[in-house]
Parts: C-alpha cells; structure tokens; sequence
C-alpha cells in the first residue's frame, strides 16, 4: 500500500502544481512574451542538464543523444510538453482568462482518448468512455460560459489554437508512457529542444530585452529551474505506474483548481457553473474507479488477439528497477506484460519458465511486486507471472500460457 500512496501523492502533488502554472503565467502578462520564455527556457535547460548530472544519468543522456532516432522521439516529447503548457497558455492569456485557457487546455485528456489503443495498445472501456464523457459534458459548460450556446465567435481562433496546444500535449504524454527513457533524460532533451524553440521566436521578433524586475525574474526561474524539472519529474513518475485514464481523470480537476487560484491571485471571478464542472469531474473520477478492463493491453497479433486473457503493460513499474536483466531489456525498447493467476496455475506453467519470466514471488524485483500486487488488486490466491521482451514474444508467450492454464483467467 506504502508505494501505491506515495504515487497518488506525488499525483496529487503534480496536479496541484500544473493548476498554479496558469496563475503564474497569467502574473507574467507584462513582460515580453518572447524574452519571458527565452529566460524560462535558459533557467529550464541548465536546471535539467544539472538534474541529469546528479541524479548519475550523464552517461545515459550521451547514449541518447547517439541514437538520432531515439533523440528524436525524445525531443518531440519534451518540446510537446513544454511548448503547450507554458507557450501556448501564456499566448492565449493575452486574449482570454487564465481559466478558459485553462478549460481549453485540459481537454488534453480526451484527445488521449484517441491516442491509448494505437500508441500504447490500451483497451478503452465503457466506463471509461462514460467517465471521460461526463468530464467533456463539464469542459463544455465550461466553454459555453454555462449557456446551451457556444463560446464567442469572436473567441474561436484562439480557442481552436488551444486545441491544437491540447491535442499536442495529448501526445506527448502517450509517447512518454510508451518510451522508457530514464525521466531525467526525457526532462533535458525536453529543456534542449523548448530552448531552441524559445530562442528562434526570441530572435526572430527582435530579441527585445526589457527590464522585468526582480518579481519577474524570480518568476521566470521557479517555471524554468523549478516547475520544468521537478513538477514534471513527479508527474512523469506518476503517470509510468498508473493506468493512462485513471491519470487523464485526475487531471480533469485541474481547471476548477485554476478557478479558485485565479479568483484569489488574479481576482477573477468564480462563475456559478465552475461548481457543475467539478460535479462532472467528481462523477468521472468515480466511475473510474469501479473499471477493471480499462487500462489492459490490448493484444496486436493474429496468435494473440483470441486471447481470453486481461494482460497488463506493467514496464512503468520497472522503469528504475535493480534487475539487470529487465533493465537491460527495457533500455532497448522491450516491454514487460504480465497476467494474473491463481496460485494452483503454478505447476502447471512450471516448464514455461524461460529466460525473460518472472513471477511477483521472484526475489530480485520485490518491491516491484508489491507495488504491482496493490495497484491490479489482487487477492491473497493469485500471483502475476510477467514476460520481458518484445511486444510480439510477450503475447506468444502468453498465447502459449493461456493454451497450458486451459481455461479464460479473468480480473
């Protein structure tokens, strides 16, 4: 239960602070755009490469950085986590209120939605169309300003620019999930590529610099060294050990937080239908809990897509394991899936036990095991036996598990 709490935590702890950022931005409205993210991004990309340094990861970042693919992908993530949540909002505050640009923005968890089965091959279930639905019916009331009709035509560019800032956003968090780079690696390839974003939109509107005061300096550097590094570093953590729609969720509470931070920072008002939302949001959250197919993987191959199996994407857990073996196969690229079975399946499977299988009673991955024992709930007369490899091995082998167990194992 120990590790189960400490994520939702750091959950919690990362949603509180992804709230804040659009306040913050919002005290930022009177500096220069431009030379306002020239400075988070400098403060961001030295604060990154120092996390990476003493947190031992140099030689990994040095690895990535010789694999133009991989850096590629891990650049793409980080500009696209970036670039949205700090550039796109702080652009769209010149126009519209930190809370609308907010309602907007999280609407990322639904163009998730799209995303999970072809990027992460995660079944959707009812539940979770209904609870991401009933969270969209409350984003609406939110951009119709609590009227049946939309938002102000006069509104509709920067909105459908939010949008955009949204569903890239939508992306990034899919491809952070489904590559395991270590997260301070992903975190400084993120602050490499924001700041040469920042630097070419600098340059090329002038490189106007302007005095922004020691308030406004101050504020550059907790976004840039602060929030870029350590609030994402907890919301990365997070999202690796947690079903993708139990965090899309959670983050559906952001917008009213930025209400109520808004109304006591920026004095915005908080309109009557900021309450419907969180109602929405609230009846989501607990629909979620009562899923149990959502989140599974959901089979590729012909051999495996039959299978009455539920097997899980369990990589996240092991993303900063001790076992050797599973650590190296992660790094280039493999996955670790895994099932639930009754204890007197043991024997039964005794001869499967090749190279790359594991049981949650193996030795070497004990808090792994915990972990994962507490999040897929089960109970005292089950075990997970976990397959490391190939997306494609992985579902043969438990093609070939399910043929020896004999009967559908359900959740």
């Amino acid at each position: 239960m120990r590790g189960k709490a400490i994520v939702y935590l750091l959950l919690t702890a990362s949603l509180f602070s992804g709230a804040l950022l659009p306040v913050l931005l919002g005290f930022g409205r009177n500096i220069g755009l431009y030379e306002f993210m020239f400075l988070i991004s400098a403060f961001g990309l030295a604060s990154s490469v120092l996390f990476v340094a003493v947190r031992g990861k140099t030689g990994r970042l040095v690895s990535i950085m010789s694999n133009p693919k991989m850096f590629s992908i891990a650049l793409l993530a980080g500009l696209l986590s970036l670039l949205p949540l700090e550039f796109g909002i702080a652009y769209a505050e010149q126009s519209i209120s930190a809370s609308l640009a907010t309602v907007i923005f999280r609407t990322s968890p639904l163009l998730m939605l799209i995303l999970l089965p072809v990027i992460l091959r995660e079944r959707l279930s009812r539940y979770q169309i209904l609870a991401l639905a009933l969270a969209f019916a409350g984003l609406y009331i939110g951009i119709s300003g609590g009227n049946i009709i939309s938002v102000n035509p006069a509104d509709g560019p920067i909105i459908g620019f939010m949008a955009a800032m949204a569903l890239g956003y939508a992306l990034s968090t899919v491809l952070v999930k489904r590559y395991m780079f270590d997260i301070e690696v992903q975190l400084a390839a993120g602050g490499m590529a924001f700041f040469a974003f920042a630097s070419v939109m600098f340059l090329a509107h002038g490189a106007v610099l302007q005095p922004i005061g020691i308030a406004g300096l101050a504020l550059a550097l907790y976004i840039g060294a602060v929030f870029n590094v350590y609030s994402f570093y907890i919301a990365f953590y997070a999202l690796r050990r947690v079903k993708t729609t139990l965090y899309a969720n959670v983050y559906f509470l952001s917008p009213f937080i930025t209400f109520v931070l808004s109304y006591f920072l920026l004095g915005e008002a908080i309109e009557p239908y900021y309450i419907a939302i969180a109602a929405f949001v609230a009846a989501g959250i607990l629909i979620q809990q009562f899923d149990r197919i959502g989140g599974t993987y959901m089979p590729k191959s012909s051999i495996a897509k039959n299978t009455r199996m539920f097997m899980f994407d369990v990589t996240g857990a092991f993303s900063e394991t001790g076992e050797t073996a599973i650590n190296r196969q992660i790094n280039s690229g493999g996955r670790v899936l895994a099932v639930k079975l009754p204890v007197s399946c043991k024997d039964s499977i005794s001869n499967l036990m090749e190279q790359g299988v594991y049981t949650s009673d193996h030795p070497g991955i004990g808090r792994e095991s915990a972990f994962l024992k507490d999040t897929i709930r089960m109970d005292g007369q089950e075990f997970l036996l976990m397959k490391v490899g190939s997306l494609e091995e992985c579902e043969a082998f438990f093609h070939n598990v399910e043929k020896r167990v004999g009967a559908p194992v359900t959740k």
